[in-house]
């Protein structure tokens, strides 16, 4: 996968997020979708109906913190197949051109699917997992148990 691609489908999940655009999330997304918390219990989507619950979730703790966009640093990219890629990336959440939170590391596991490229599998910090799934807030740039 080329660094240039993957930009583009994380600039769809940013938008698809800022602005509830659950067309245009799904469309990057592949089902099973799979969420790992580095510290903590991960979990698996099955259905379209518990991707919509989980963006939604997500799209209201974007909204709570004013956030206007996602800039993902890209650290390196493996490619341990020709269908799979791992990207990893420096994640930074911003209310116009204010953090919102401390930038954190965040792994994207792609596959290739006769659609193009999709997300299948989001490895990042149990802060972050837990923020978005409205489990935690945000206080002095760092993510707190709710």
């Amino acid at each position: 996968m080329e660094p240039a691609s993957f930009r583009q489908i994380t600039e769809q999940l940013t938008t698809a997020l800022i602005t509830g655009d659950f067309a245009l999330y799904q469309s990057v997304i592949m089902l099973p979708f799979r969420t790992e918390p580095r510290e903590g219990q991960p979990y698996t989507l099955e259905t379209v109906a518990e991707l919509e619950q989980d963006f939604d979730l997500y799209c209201k703790a974007m909204t709570l913190n004013r956030v206007t966009d996602i800039y993902r640093e890209i650290l390196d990219v493996r490619a341990p197949a020709s269908d799979r890629s791992m990207v990893r990336v420096i994640t930074h959440i911003l209310s116009n051109s204010d953090r919102v939170v401390h930038p954190f590391e965040t792994e994207f596991e792609m596959r290739k699917t006769s659609e193009g490229w999709r997300v299948s599998v989001v490895r990042s910090a149990i802060g972050h997992i837990n923020w978005s799934r409205g489990r935690a807030h945000i206080a002095n740039g760092q993510f707190l148990e709710s």
